[in-house]
């Protein structure tokens, strides 16, 4: 992953660190950190600084080497920024002024330069503690490429197991995966305060992850039930708008950790689905078991014959809706979250039952297929439930 400054200033060791400069540069990505020491100084700095400093750099500095001339911090801020430093934190021991200039100038610049107002602040805790925010941040890496890794790969049974065992090292005989899809990267930040917040919620062994642009809990005990999580996914659906979330089946092999983690995943899929059906709001999460036959075409829905099926069927109806600004796609998609009940459609869309029948007269006219007879509803369902899946992502 890719450490921000806004990152780092989320752990708790820099929260009385103080930002007067270059707010719009918090994204910053940061990539090591150093001192600012003795560069500057007139005999020395030709030799030195275009060694000691690189891109992603966060410096520290006491503004030593501005002691005798408080303007070569506006040479410093310079020099940092078009070195593509990630920022400046300044224990100003000195109490030098940092002119309206240098400020404007790191504004302009998007550098962020902050202040360490606590007297309590060594610089080399500094760098020790930014140092542990870059190893967390790899560690989550690892973790994220070892789940591509499983969910991707083929991988033999040998290495499903330690993967396994590194994503989660006290993992117990009975596990199972909660997949939470929420549409946007989570931060490292937001990660580890809901990795908090979860905690009492769980059973001693687990671990909240990140997988692409949603979150994957891994939780694991002798004695292990779905319900076992609901709490904490109900915090974890709170935090977000719309989640979707989908619970593996209890899974006693390590080796099985990829198809615990692709159930999950696709029970969030389906899960997603139902979000515009009259069942929405009932259920945190949707368990894999659940998911119908939705549990066969998840595996094959990359495939070609799938998408030409449905294409045949839903086709006509997209044109139509194209042509006359019409919705009978949607009334179709709306029918199938229903189960097929015309009643419960019309609950659901607030429309009158004679409404919504003379929009599947007008489907059956233009696929030749009626939702009346069991056996055609099924082909229409089918090729609703394939356009549904294909506009899920993962």
């Amino acid at each position: 992953m890719h450490l921000t400054v806004s990152d780092i200033l989320s752990f708790d060791y820099f929260r009385d660190l103080r930002l007067v400069a270059g707010q719009g540069g918090l994204g910053r990505e940061v990539s090591g950190c150093g001192i600012l020491d003795y560069e500057l100084e007139a005999d020395l700095k030709g030799k030195y600084l275009h060694t000691n400093f690189y891109p992603g750099q966060l410096a520290v500095t006491s503004l030593l080497f501005a002691k005798s001339n408080p303007f070569l911090v506006r040479d410093a801020v310079k020099y940092l920024a078009s070195r593509g430093g990630s920022g400046l934190i300044v224990k100003n021991v000195f109490r030098l002024p940092l002119h309206d200039v240098v400020l404007r100038y790191a504004d302009a610049k998007e550098f962020p330069i902050l202040l360490a107002d606590d007297r309590q602040i060594w610089f080399e805790d500094l760098i020790v503690q930014i140092d542990r925010c870059l190893r967390a941040a790899e560690d989550l890496d690892a973790a994220e490429a070892l789940i591509s890794r499983l969910l991707y790969e083929k991988l033999e049974a040998a290495e499903r197991r330690a993967a396994a065992g590194q994503l989660l090292p006290a993992l117990q005989d009975r596990y199972m995966a909660l997949s939470f899809l929420i549409g946007e990267r989570v931060s490292e930040s937001l990660l580890r305060d809901l990795s908090a917040a979860v905690k009492p919620l769980l059973p001693p062994v687990h671990r909240l992850l990140r997988h692409r642009k949603g979150l994957l809990l891994l939780l694991s005990a002798d004695e292990l039930q779905p319900e076992d999580c609901q709490a904490a996914a109900e915090l974890l659906a709170g935090r977000f708008r719309q989640p979707a979330a989908g619970l593996s089946l209890i899974h006693h092999s390590l080796a099985e950790m990829d198809e615990a983690l692709r159930q999950a995943l696709r029970a969030a899929a389906v899960h997603r689905l139902a979000q515009g059906g009259p069942e929405a709001a009932e259920r945190v999460f949707l368990p894999y078991r659940e998911t119908g036959v939705y549990r066969l075409l998840l595996p094959l829905i990359d495939q070609e014959a799938l998408s030409q099926y449905a294409g045949g069927i839903l086709e006509p109806l997209l044109e139509f809706d194209a042509e006359n600004r019409g919705n009978l796609t949607e009334t179709l998609l709306n029918l199938v979250r229903c189960g097929g009940d015309l009643h419960m459609l019309s609950r659901h869309t607030g429309q009158h039952e004679n409404t919504l029948r003379n929009r599947l007269e007008k489907i059956r006219g233009l696929t030749g297929l009626s939702y009346r007879r069991p056996d055609q509803y099924e082909e229409l369902a089918l090729a609703a439930r394939i356009y549904l899946l294909q506009g899920v992502e993962e």
